[in-house]
């Protein structure tokens, strides 16, 4: 079936309302100031089971001021059994009424290169138990940001700004969770906020002035497994991981701390090969973190140095104390060096025209 430059407004009821229906193709629809939903698309029994009701394409749709007589309502809502549902090309906004712009209940569908913005709750909403979905270039804006509730969910390439956070999980059943190449920008909370989810990768997004209950937090994560944060950029933002196991910051470029503290024993995270233009790191006491190779955040130094048979002041420039210094004599006689460190340097007692190699580090 399908349809096209249908304009809905005024009605006490959905604007516009699907059912029992697949594989449909809808164009140009507007509808606005009705009573309920901008757009119902529910489930049927195309088969008795519902089972292949979906595969339809929505574009160009204008959704706006609906839900009238009605409050925690979607513009539009993709009900459970409408599988592989495309929407695309279009405009979901101005409703300050409405529980989501857009709520996804089914599986498997795509939000691609549309506009969400102006809602007192969320722009984007993937709940209900079917698997999987993708945000692909799109812009959602003045909202709660995205929410994500299930398993499988990718958003991608898209622009999330001033929104409460630009994406929100707090739920134990989120798994492979991916969010690429967004740029999250001016969120009054947090950009990513991430709780009890596990196997997630966050990479390559641009950061902010995300700032405002939790102030200046790029990312944070709580109670979280596996969860890979890869070479996004902070512009303004830092990243702070509580009671989480797994965690992977590498090659991100830092303009605020990485924070991972917890009160019970937590291994497997590492923060490596990043650039901190600022900030630094805050290792909790029972938090086993390997650190290495940070640019900006030295924790491990070396060079090689000939002996005075006094004490030599060698400066290390890392970010403490050392905890673990070396020195392994080159030359033909070996030796028993005295060996100190503060903040500052390493101080190294060896003998006159004795060559030394020496090495620091900070190991947390």
């Amino acid at each position: 079936c399908s349809s096209d430059l249908i304009v809905s407004h005024d009605n006490p009821y959905n604007g516009f309302d699907m059912g029992n229906s697949w594989k449909c193709s809808v164009n140009k629809v507007t509808c606005y100031n009705n009573g309920k939903y901008g757009m119902d698309i529910n489930d049927g029994t195309f088969d008795g089971t519902g089972d292949r009701c979906g595969g339809h394409i929505f574009e160009q749709i204008k959704l706006y001021g609906n839900n009238t007589t009605s409050s925690n309502l979607p513009e539009i809502v993709i009900s459970a059994e409408n599988y592989g549902t495309i929407v695309k090309d279009s405009e979901i906004g101005n409703n300050n009424q409405g529980y989501a712009g857009i709520q996804f209940i089914a599986g498997r569908c795509i939000l691609e290169n549309t506009k969400i913005y102006n809602f007192s709750s969320w722009g984007v909403n993937f709940n209900g138990s079917r698997n999987e979905g993708i945000v692909d270039k799109c812009i959602v804006s003045y909202s709660h940001g995205v929410i994500v509730s299930r398993p499988g969910v990718t958003i991608k390439a898209s622009t999330i700004e001033y929104n409460y956070a630009g994406v929100y999980s707090n739920n134990a059943n989120v798994t492979s969770l991916r969010i690429s190449d967004n740029d999250i920008e001016n969120s009054t909370d947090v950009g990513i906020y991430l709780k009890l989810v596990s196997n997630a990768l966050v990479i390559g997004n641009t950061f902010n002035d995300t700032q405002g209950t939790h102030t200046q937090l790029g990312i944070y994560a709580e109670s979280t497994t596996d969860i890979q944060l890869l070479r996004n950029i902070f512009l303004y933002g830092k990243i702070s991981c509580y009671k989480s196991a797994g965690v992977i910051a590498d090659y991100n470029r830092m303009s605020g701390d990485i924070r991972m503290t917890t009160i019970n024993p937590v291994t497997g995270n590492t923060i490596r090969f990043n650039k901190f233009v600022s900030g630094s790191t805050d290792i909790g006491a029972s938090v086993t973190v390997n650190i290495m190779g940070n640019y900006g955040y030295l924790t491990e130094s070396s060079g090689s140095n000939v002996g005075t048979g006094t004490e030599q002041a060698i400066a290390h420039g890392l970010v403490q104390t050392p905890n673990k210094v070396n020195v392994v004599p080159t030359g033909q006689t070996q030796f028993i060096p005295n060996i100190r460190a503060d903040a500052t340097n390493i101080y190294i007692i060896v003998p006159t025209g004795e060559t030394y190699n020496w090495s620091a580090a900070v190991i947390f």
